[in-house]
């Protein structure tokens, strides 16, 4: 894809922000909430600095020739351009990695398209505490990986999600 066609996707997803019924645009946080959101960003994304685990396989597979690519595309059919995907800003809608998503993450997939591995930090209201935070709740355990199944399908088949609205 080149710059022409990058930046055509870009200005279609912020006409499509600016529909002022249905639109992104239309539902701005306030700034209290997205500072409690730059939070949870900035203490997932500390997690993740120090989970040896994830910088191992950061190191090994994607910063060298180990057939992986850090980030995600912006668009399935445009693998090369996961340079462009931002975590709350590059489908500031969805439930899972939108502006309210209640978690931090950071994924890679492999270049073939078969694969994908996720790095993902929990925020306290996904929780299966009642008046302390408790381990991951099912459904938020649920949502990533529907999302996971999902976007890996799309990349892999370079195709649209198969969700649909009943409306």
């Amino acid at each position: 894809m080149g710059e022409h066609e990058s930046e055509s996707l870009e200005a279609r997803n912020r006409k499509r922000a600016a529909d002022p019924v249905n639109g992104a645009d239309a539902f701005q946080l306030p700034e209290e909430m997205m500072e409690w959101y730059r939070s949870l960003d900035s203490a997932g994304a500390h997690a993740a600095s120090e989970a040896k685990w994830w910088q191992d396989f950061l190191k090994d597979q994607c910063d060298r020739a180990g057939g992986w690519t850090r980030n995600w595309p912006i668009h399935a059919k445009h693998p090369e351009l996961n340079h462009l995907y931002v975590h709350r800003h590059s489908a500031p809608m969805h439930f899972v990695i939108g502006r309210q998503s209640p978690f931090y993450i950071e994924r890679c997939f492999r270049n073939d398209r078969k694969r994908a591995v996720w790095a993902v930090y929990f925020g306290p209201f996904c929780s299966n505490g009642d008046y302390q935070v408790g381990v991951g709740n099912g459904g938020a355990i649920a949502a990533l990986l529907d999302l996971m199944t999902a976007t890996l399908g799309n990349i892999y088949l370079q195709g649209r999600c198969p969700t649909l609205s009943l409306s």
